[in-house]
């Protein structure tokens, strides 16, 4: 996404001929606050190079993963709303979005994880799950493991025969390879030593790819959702995708 979305998406729904209430949906803005942070840790390595942005590289990761469960958990009562609209004016849409507020809810019921709504919501629209091992949901699973682990610190450091710090975690290992953390994995002629695994996500690279990765796996699911320019929260979606494409 070229710059950072300055709009914030809040809104309230209530169908005209729907008893169902008010509807807000945040995920907009916990995206919103996701690429400012991830801004934010660029301007202050570009500033100072040597520097760690600590706060803004968690607040990027945090708000990213955030927004993607937020995302996802509005969907389940926006497609029943709009499967009760597109019922009504006899649309293509209707069975479809029907099913897929059924799968989500029947997914929150079991106590699913975030990974597996997004590929049940999927499934409904395409009759086809994400792959696993590719972007977009590659990342995204990722970046849930990560705020996983934030979320729940424990020690996840351990120190090779070479007397190397290391990440005891995949996915920190997996960013580090990628040169999306602080420092590159050690090795032969690398001095003994090293930092946390936190340490390692305090880094404006990290924060980007969050961000990135939270937007791509929003966008791929908006993608595939059954559009009709009748149906409201799916034409607002689609504004967005137009909008934060970059």
């Amino acid at each position: 996404m070229g710059g950072v979305i300055v709009e914030r998406y809040a809104m309230i729904w209530a169908m005209p001929r729907i008893l169902r209430g008010a509807f807000f949906t945040h995920w907009g803005e916990f995206l919103q606050f996701a690429a400012e942070a991830s801004a934010n840790a660029k301007q202050v390595v570009a500033a100072e190079p040597k520097a760690w942005p600590m706060r803004d590289a968690l607040g990027a990761i945090l708000f990213s993963a955030i927004a993607t469960e937020a995302f996802i958990n509005d969907l389940a009562e926006a497609a029943a709303r709009e499967a009760d609209h597109a019922h009504d004016m006899q649309l293509p849409a209707a069975p479809v979005l029907a099913d897929l507020a059924a799968v989500l809810n029947s997914v929150e019921d079991d106590r699913g994880g975030v990974q597996l709504k997004y590929h049940m919501a999927r499934m409904a629209c395409t009759g086809h799950a994400f792959d696993r091992g590719i972007a977009p949901f590659q990342d995204f699973d990722r970046l849930i493991r990560l705020r996983n682990l934030l979320v729940h610190p424990r020690h996840q450091d351990r120190t090779t025969s070479l007397g190397y710090i290391e990440p005891a975690s995949d996915i920190i290992r997996d960013l580090q390879q990628r040169g999306l953390t602080q420092t590159r994995p050690r090795g032969q002629g690398d001095p003994p030593g090293g930092m946390s695994w936190l340490s390692q996500v305090y880094c404006d690279r990290t924060a980007t790819w969050a961000h990135e990765a939270a937007r791509d796996i929003i966008a791929e699911l908006i993608r595939v959702l059954p559009y009709d320019d009748r149906l409201f929260y799916i034409s607002f979606l689609r504004q967005w995708l137009s909008s934060s494409k970059g």
